[in-house]
This record gives C-alpha cells, structure tokens and sequence, in this order.
C-alpha cells in the first residue's frame, strides 16, 4: 500500500492538501480470488469528499508539459467520461514514487487481465469450480472401489470379509 499527501486541483482554482492512498481489493465477484488496486482520495467535504478510482483499463497517466513536471505535477485520466484528476507532489522524489506505484498497479490489472480469460459475472468460474468438484469426486470414488482389504487386516466378527 502506497500512501501519503498530495496536493489535489479542485474547483479549478483550489489546491487541497488530501491523503492519497493506493490499496489493495478483493473483487466483487464471490468466485474470483483476483485483487486489483483503488486509488482513494480523502478530499475535504465541500470538494467532494471522499473519492475511489479504480486503477483498471479506464485509467491512463497523462503526459505533463515540462513545467508541470518541473512542479511535480501528475495528471490522470479516469473513467468511462475521461476525467482528468490533477496532483502535485511535494518533490520530484515523491513525483516518481507515485507515478510508479500507479504504473505497477495499472501494469498488474493488465498482466491479470491477459492471464485470466473475461468472465460473465461470475458464472464461468462457477461452472469451472462444478466441473472440478464432479472430477474430483469421480477421482475419489474410482479409488474407494479399487482398495481391497487385506487377509490380516480382517476383523473377527465382518461377515462380509
């Protein structure tokens, strides 16, 4: 988890010093064992209050102009509308420290993408987690038929044996 304060651009005329976090998720799916990263703004109430962007294929780092880069400026692009979240760090330290912690993140989603195929809501992975099971049980039960029970093994009052 990456955290600290950023300056927020707010109403277009403010910067807000706000707690910036990077957390980890578990997904909304039950199935899915999958965690993706939020980012989660704690802006002050007349701002907006508290904000949570997912870091997933809607979000993009914008490029900044040299100046911008020279205030320690990060810009992103979130959302299925493309709203732009503008952040000043406090140093060109801190600047690299974030835009890499929301490059791993970004790259993270897209690499967990690539591995695992699109779900519906849930439902492939259900009937994946059926078939194994049905497997499993087909395993076990094809062992249970195959042992025998040995000769000295044999209790004194089993009519069957």
């Amino acid at each position: 988890m990456t955290s600290g304060k950023l300056q927020i651009h707010s109403l277009g005329l403010l910067w807000l010093l706000t707690t910036v976090y990077i957390v980890r998720v578990a997904s909304k799916t039950l199935s899915s064992t999958k965690r993706s990263s939020t980012l989660v703004i704690q802006r002050p109430r007349f701002a907006g209050g508290l904000l949570t962007i997912p870091l997933d294929g809607t979000v993009q780092l914008i490029q900044c102009f040299t100046k911008e880069v020279a205030h320690g400026i990060i810009r992103l692009q979130y959302g299925p509308k493309g709203k732009t979240l503008v952040m000043r760090a406090a140093n060109a330290f801190e600047r690299k420290k974030w835009i890499a912690a929301i490059v791993d993140s970004l790259a993270t989603h897209r690499a967990s993408n690539v591995a695992t195929p699109t779900q519906t809501h849930g439902y492939d992975s259900l009937a994946q987690q059926w078939a194994q099971v049905a497997t499993e049980t087909r395993q076990f039960n094809a062992e249970i038929s195959g042992l025998r029970v040995d000769p000295e093994h044999r209790a004194a009052h089993c009519v069957v044996c």
